[in-house]
């Protein structure tokens, strides 16, 4: 978030080209100019979107927000660091990463 809100050298608007500006001044910019055209966001989509940490896998499982959640599939990831989003296990297609939507947690 903060990536958004903070001036960066490489975005310049025409009418003031001494001035850095943000993403979002950037964008909004643009998009006075351009329009928008709203494209709905896929599941994937918002699964790329949600907070990301970093996490062990223990002989436990994985604990988040003090609960813990296991399964075999996790059995060859143990002891590894793996991309956690504040929550449940979900699509364990790749067994290292969790993710959970913000709202679910408790």
């Amino acid at each position: 978030m903060h990536y958004h809100h903070r001036p960066h050298e490489g975005l310049r608007h025409p009418m003031m080209p001494k001035k850095a500006l943000t993403p979002n001044q950037m964008w909004a910019a643009l998009v006075a100019v351009a329009g928008h055209v709203p494209v709905p966001l896929t599941g994937r989509d918002y699964l790329e979107l949600l907070p990301v940490r970093w996490q062990a896998i223990t002989p436990a499982g994985i604990t988040i927000h003090h609960r813990t959640y296991d399964h075999d599939l996790l059995a060859p990831y143990r002891g590894e660091a793996f991309v956690a989003a504040a929550g449940r296990v979900a699509g364990l297609r790749t067994p290292a990463i969790s993710q959970l939507a913000p709202r679910s947690a408790p």
